[in-house]
C-alpha cells in the first residue's frame, strides 16, 4: 500500500507498532456527541452513550461521563441509527464522521445537535504512508500544502464547514 486516506488520527505510538508513517495533518476534528434536538439540554452523565468499538472516542467519553452507560457499536451507522430511533441518548465520535454519517443516512442534520460545543478531545488526521519512503512522504506533504491540495480539501470538506467550524476553531488553538 502506498497511501491510505481515511479517518486516521495521527499517533506516534501507532507509527511504531504498525511500521507506518503519517503525512502531515490535513484535517482536525474532535470527539462530540450527536443527540436529537429534544435531548440537547439533557444531563448526559446518567444516560446511554454509544461509541464505536475500539475507537479513541471511548476514552474521552469514559473520562467526561464516568456514570453514563456506554454502549459499544461495531459500526458507526448502527450508533447513529440508535440515536435516531431513541435507543440511546447520544453517540460519540469525531465531529466530521458524525455529521457525514447522518448525511449519508439521509437524516436532516437540523434535527440533531452536537454536544458539547467544545469537543471532548481534539484529533488530527493524516494519511497513512509506508514507513521507509521519505521521497513519497515529501510528495504527499507537498500536495497537502499546494493550491491543488487546498482545492481538494474544499471539494471534500467545504460543505461541512458550517457544522465543523466551532470544532476546527477550538482545536486549532
Amino acid at each position: 500500500m502506498h497511501i491510505e486516506c481515511g479517518p486516521n488520527t495521527i499517533s506516534s505510538a501507532k507509527e511504531q507498532v504498525e511500521n507506518i508513517k503519517y503525512s502531515q495533518a490535513f484535517f482536525i476534528t474532535g470527539t462530540q456527541l450527536l443527540v436529537k434536538n429534544q435531548n440537547r439540554n439533557v444531563n448526559l452523565s446518567n444516560t446511554s452513550i454509544g461509541v464505536l468499538q475500539g475507537s479513541a472516542n471511548l476514552a474521552a467519553v469514559a473520562r467526561v461521563y464516568p456514570r453514563a452507560e456506554i454502549v459499544q457499536f461495531p459500526e458507526r451507522y448502527l450508533g447513529i441509527t440508535a440515536v435516531s430511533n431513541g435507543k440511546i441518548t447520544a453517540f460519540a465520535g469525531d465531529t466530521v464522521l458524525l455529521v457525514g454519517e447522518a448525511v449519508r443516512q439521509g437524516l436532516s442534520v437540523d434535527n440533531f445537535a452536537l454536544l458539547p460545543s467544545q469537543p471532548l478531545s481534539c484529533d488530527v488526521y493524516g494519511m497513512i504512508l509506508p514507513a521507509n519512503d521519505s521521497q513519497w512522504q515529501n510528495s504527499v506533504n507537498s500536495f497537502i500544502n499546494s493550491s491543488e491540495g487546498k482545492q481538494a480539501w474544499g471539494t471534500w470538506f467545504g460543505g461541512l464547514v458550517p457544522y465543523l467550524k466551532a470544532t476546527i476553531d477550538y482545536c486549532s488553538r
